[in-house]
C-alpha cells in the first residue's frame, strides 16, 4: 500500500508493544520465548524485542495495515528501576539472544 509503507526498523526494541505483535515460530524458538525469570510487570516484552533484535530478526510495523482491538485501561508507569529493568538491561549488556527459562526450560 503506497499510503502507509511498512517499514522496516530493525534496532528499535522499544517500539515493540507486548499486547500486539507477531513472530514466526522458528524466530520464537529461536529465542527461547519469553524469559519466565520476569516476576511482576514491566519489561519482559522489552527484554523478548531486544533477544530477538539480538538474533537477528528484523521488527516491521503494521501501522495502519492491522486491526487491533484493545480494552482502555490506565497505562503504568514503569519505572526504570527494580530487577525486571535490571534483567533487560543484562540482555543488553551481554546481547543476549536465547534465555535459559522459557519455551524450553534448562536446568540450573
Amino acid at each position: 500500500n503506497p499510503f502507509f509503507p511498512r517499514k522496516l526498523d530493525k534496532n528499535n526494541w522499544k517500539k515493540l508493544r507486548g499486547c500486539n505483535f507477531a513472530v514466526w515460530r522458528e524466530d520464537l524458538f529461536k529465542v527461547n520465548g519469553f524469559d519466565e525469570g520476569f516476576t511482576g510487570w514491566g519489561f519482559e516484552d522489552s527484554d523478548f524485542a531486544v533477544r530477538l533484535i539480538n538474533a537477528g530478526v528484523r521488527r516491521k510495523a503494521g501501522n495502519f495495515a492491522v486491526t487491533v482491538f484493545h480494552l482502555y485501561h490506565k497505562e503504568l508507569k514503569t519505572k526504570q528501576e527494580g530487577p525486571s529493568w535490571d534483567r533487560l538491561l543484562l540482555t543488553l549488556k551481554q546481547k543476549k539472544v536465547a534465555c535459559k527459562k522459557g519455551l524450553v526450560q534448562t536446568k540450573p
